[in-house]
């Protein structure tokens, strides 16, 4: 499950957290419906600002 989720979001250069919302087929593939990328700790302090900046642009850049 977790290989067949890490193919989708690899094209995406993704890194971090992220909660994925999918079912287990009957034949053992994983239909995914939902992925919501999470922001939070350190992220969201002033310091780091700059950083979620630039990862909030490159999710955009890649939305589909």
């Amino acid at each position: 499950m977790l290989q067949q989720i890490e193919a989708v979001l690899r094209p995406l250069a993704f890194g971090g957290p992220c909660i994925v919302n999918y079912k287990m087929r009957e034949n053992g593939d994983v239909q995914i419906f939902e992925i919501n990328p999470r922001f939070g700790g350190s992220l969201i302090q002033p310091a780091p600002a700059p950083r979620l900046r630039e990862a909030v642009a490159a999710l955009l850049r890649v939305a589909r």
